[in-house]
């Protein structure tokens, strides 16, 4: 995720102060853009497997089979947003799009959610004892996990949103008109605040 995010970073910045918009420029960008926000499901889900299934994780998920799985991950995810991308005149991009944000943000809300209790049954068996490095490593963990999980859900929201709007081109009322004209500018700073 840190390196989809330096490369969506750097090829953004391109487009915006050097006016580098070539093709290979905006694929790169828009791809590493989606890679970036779905990359969290896998982290989320080898967390859940980690903290409930520990033997399990530990006999799946050595060095190189978790290696191998994450470059699996998201070549395919890569390959799926290019083919997505090339044809930008149908409805198939914004139907993959709302497929897309709406199973990642069910499914990292669920894994962060599962983390989340998991934290707390920790912090209930650690108990209220402030002198213990560990109660405050749970507390910040479950606030680390509780504001990735809302600020995932918003962001991802608003993509559906924008993404049915965009799809579906409702010009006859001003209401949805204005939901899209509101969520399609903040669709970016959300995104960096996700980042």
């Amino acid at each position: 995720t840190s390196i989809f995010n330096i490369i969506m970073g750097v090829t953004w910045e391109l487009k915006r102060n050097f006016q580098i918009t070539n093709t290979a420029n905006k694929y790169v960008m828009y791809i590493s853009v989606d890679l970036s926000q779905y990359t969290p499901f896998f982290l989320a889900l080898t967390r859940v497997v980690i903290l409930y299934c520990p033997n399990l994780y530990k006999k799946i998920f050595i060095k190189p089979v978790l290696f191998c799985s994450i470059l699996f991950y998201d070549g395919i995810l890569a390959f799926l947003c290019y083919l997505f991308l090339s044809d930008l005149t149908t409805g198939a991009m914004h139907q993959f799009y709302i497929f897309c944000d709406g199973f990642y943000l069910l499914g990292t809300f669920c894994c962060s959610s599962f983390v989340l209790l998991k934290i707390r049954e920790m912090m209930k068996l650690v108990g209220h004892n402030h002198q213990l490095s560990s109660f405050g490593d749970l507390r910040r963990a479950a606030l680390v996990c509780l504001f990735q999980a809302c600020i995932y859900f918003i962001y991802n929201l608003i993509c559906i949103y924008t993404n049915l709007y965009k799809l579906n081109d409702i010009p006859n009322s001003d209401f949805y008109e204005i939901l899209y004209n509101i969520f399609s500018p903040i669709q970016d700073p959300m995104f960096l605040v996700c980042v």
